[in-house]
Order: structure tokens, then C-alpha cells, then sequence
């Protein structure tokens, strides 16, 4: 997301002029985040809560194995179509992702709406009451926001996923699809892992010692030189990644009352983006002094984090957030 507004911010600064394209931009981006919160709230919907956390980690591994074949596709794609046929085929993508929820056996209440009232009245209500719900439900709150640090990592690893291969390995473009590639990898294994224990993951403990895992791998990552061990250090990431971030999802779907989920994810992406729009251009400062640097403040920020994550478990404040099978049933 923050990536998109810089490309956006610097293509207008040197191009005001070509503003129909800005326009598409915006509005694409626009649109894929909209995306992403109809996904959240149409899980709750699909399924009961003793499988919700088994459908979002199958989403999540479909998701990965998606992007590897679009990785895979989109090279061949663009070094004998171009760039045209690239983006159409991407398009096409979207819209066979919307004929199929479109045909699916979704069952969805519709919320009844005042028409008299106008569109910003509407709109500001809505807003309204999601305030008026996160004040008073203050472990949604806290969950909301401790699920940003997953994010982070993801865009930590983006982040210094080509300065580690320009540095370290005289710009292979192999190892950089290698590394790229075992994320989601790691991601997929660790899904079907999960798939056969979700009734027992969640729980705090392994929120706990997957976030912890995770800010050690960014120590390992800016000390290690071989890419045996880089890819083995990434599959682990994109694995522990999956559970600490299904853990959020699936709790914040639970707590998460009545028709105000895609709202919900709203605001998590809102918080997302306020995050990695303060961290990204700091850590990314830092890479290019130095790729060790770089990673260096990335495990010093997602310790810290893992830290915080860990006092609130001692407080017993985090075991009330996270909404288990067992307490649901």
C-alpha cells in the first residue's frame, strides 16, 4: 500500500499532466483495498467459527500460491508479450476472482439503509459507530493494532529482499526469485501444517514464540552470507508469518459482532498503512547505508514489538484477546 502512494506521489510530481493515468491508479488502488476488506468479512459469512480459522489459513495459502504462479507467469509474460498483454492478463485475473464469488453460495444479509439520509450523513454514522464499538471493546482495539506489526515484517522483507541480493550476491536475479519465493513456500507448508492442528493454535503461547521467532530471523538474515541458509531462514519466515497472522485474523473476525466487518478491516488497514508509512522510509534510510543496518533497526523495531506482545501476554491481557475454539464453543 505505501509503496503504490510513493509511486503515485513521485509519477505526479514529475508527470502532472498525465492525470486520466494518476486517476486509474488511484482508483485501482482504491478498489484492491475495498477488495480486502469484502474478503474479511465475507469469511465470518461462509463458514462457522469452529472453521474460521481453518478457511483463513487455506485463503491465506492460496493466496501465496497465487502469487507463485503469477511470479512464474509474469516473466514469461513480459519478456515475449510485453507489458500490455501482462497487465491485461492480470486484469483478466480479477475479474474471473469476481465471477466466482459472484457464483458462490454466499449468504448475505442485507443491510437496510435510510434513503432519505444522505450519502456523507451515512457515512459519518457508520464512522461513528465504529468508534463508539472499539472504545468499548477494547481487546478488538488492542488486536487491530498489534496485527500491524505482522504487516511490517512482510514489508521489512520486501524491503531488503533486493539490497540483500545486490550486496551480498552481485545482483543475482535467481536468488532474488529464490528468496521471494521460498516466503510463500514456507507459507503454504506451514498452512497445511496448520490445516490438521487449527483447533489448537489459537493460543497466546504460539502467538508468542511465532512473532519471536520471526524478529530473531531478521538477526539471521543480515549475518548470514550463505543462500542456503538465507532461503532456509525465509521458508521459516513466510511459515511463522502464516500462524502469527492467522492467529489475528481469525480473533479479530470472532470479535468482530454483527455487519460491521468489512469495516473492521478497514480500520486494520488504515492502521497498516499510518505504520508502514512512518517505518518503511526509516528502515529503508537505513538500507542504503547499509543492508546490515537496514536489518539490523528491523529487528530492533519487530523486537521491540515482540517484546510488547510479550508483556501483555505476562498481564494476561493478550489470552483475553485471543479467541480460541474452545472458549467459543
Amino acid at each position: 500500500m505505501v509503496n503504490i502512494r510513493c509511486l503515485t506521489h513521485h509519477f505526479t510530481t514529475i508527470c502532472v499532466k498525465k492525470i486520466t493515468i494518476f486517476k486509474w491508479i488511484f482508483y485501482t488502488t482504491t478498489s484492491l483495498t475495498n477488495a480486502g476488506s469484502a474478503t474479511f468479512a465475507i469469511g465470518p459469512i461462509m463458514c462457522s467459527d469452529e472453521l474460521l480459522t481453518r478457511y483463513n489459513v487455506l485463503y491465506g495459502m492460496f493466496i501465496q500460491i497465487g502469487q507463485l504462479i503469477g511470479v512464474a507467469l509474469a516473466g514469461v509474460l513480459l519478456k515475449y508479450t510485453g507489458n500490455i498483454t501482462a497487465l491485461m492478463v492480470n486484469g483478466i485475473s480479477f475479474i474471473l476472482c469476481a465471477v466466482c464469488v459472484w457464483i458462490a453460495p454466499i449468504i448475505i444479509n442485507k443491510q437496510s439503509f435510510d434513503k432519505s439520509i444522505k450519502f456523507k450523513e451515512n457515512f459519518i454514522n457508520d464512522w461513528k459507530e465504529i468508534i463508539k464499538i472499539l472504545h468499548h471493546n477494547k481487546q478488538l482495539l488492542l488486536l487491530i493494532i498489534l496485527c500491524t506489526g505482522d504487516y511490517l515484517a512482510i514489508n521489512f522483507i520486501n524491503l531488503a529482499l533486493v539490497p540483500i541480493v545486490s550486496t551480498k550476491y552481485s545482483g543475482n536475479t535467481y536468488l532474488l526469485s529464490i528468496f521471494d519465493g521460498s516466503f510463500a513456500i514456507g507459507s503454504i507448508i506451514f498452512a497445511f501444517i496448520i490445516n490438521l492442528v487449527s483447533d489448537k493454535i489459537l493460543r497466546s503461547d504460539v502467538l508468542i514464540g511465532s512473532i519471536g521467532f520471526q524478529s530473531l530471523l531478521f538477526v539471521a538474515i543480515a549475518i548470514l552470507k550463505s543462500p542456503i541458509l538465507i532461503v532456509v531462514s525465509m521458508l521459516l519466515f513466510g511459515g511463522l508469518n502464516t500462524i502469527s497472522l492467522t492467529i489475528f485474523t481469525t480473533s479479530i473476525q470472532k470479535l468482530s459482532k454483527g455487519q460491521v466487518k468489512g469495516r473492521i478491516s478497514a480500520v486494520r488497514q488504515l492502521m497498516i498503512s499510518i505504520t508502514a508509512s512512518i517505518a518503511i522510509p526509516l528502515v529503508s534510510s537505513f538500507h542504503e547505508k547499509s543492508i546490515f543496518l537496514g536489518l539490523t533497526l528491523s529487528a530492533i523495531i519487530y523486537g521491540l514489538y515482540s517484546i510488547s506482545v510479550l508483556i501483555l501476554s505476562k498481564m494476561n491481557i493478550l489470552s483475553k484477546c485471543i479467541v480460541s475454539e474452545n472458549e467459543m464453543s
